[in-house]
């Protein structure tokens, strides 16, 4: 028995081998990672040719749009709390108050994250411009 499953197994083995060998071009091959160093390469070029300033007014500008959807993540939270107690749907929707209770509990497990999550990026973004505004002092002063 053990016998006949290893030779099914070797033969469905060799017959996906041989689908994956063939030139049909009635198949269509997917090739989703060069898509995506399509798209990723000429951003690393581009960002290979700038200097150190540049780069830093690149990494604020992402710390920025991080910290623009992290609060905007918290204002949509802070909604989203209010309008439920506003129209008061635990009341109105007794069956659903089991999920509505959920869903509340859930908000103040994202809102912490986000909290947490958006002092994390300050301090990241303090850290690095600090470092990088005393670079030059640094290197002048290690190397000279």
């Amino acid at each position: 028995m053990q016998n006949n499953a290893l030779q099914e197994q070797a033969e469905c083995t060799k017959e996906l081998h041989n689908l994956s060998s063939s030139n049909d071009p009635n198949i269509f091959k997917s090739y989703f990672s060069d898509l995506f160093n399509d798209i990723i390469g000429p951003i690393r070029e581009s960002i290979s040719q700038l200097n150190s300033e540049q780069l830093v007014i690149v990494f604020n500008l992402c710390g920025y749009t991080i910290l623009t959807m992290i609060m905007t993540s918290i204002i949509i939270l802070l909604i989203g709390d209010h309008l439920i107690n506003k129209f008061e749907l635990e009341s109105k929707y007794p069956k659903m108050a089991k999920y509505i209770k959920f869903q509340l509990t859930l908000r103040k497990y994202y809102m912490r994250f986000y909290i947490i999550y958006f002092y994390i990026t300050i301090l990241i973004l303090i850290f690095v411009n600090i470092f990088m505004l005393s670079f030059d002092y640094i290197y002048l002063y290690l190397y000279f």
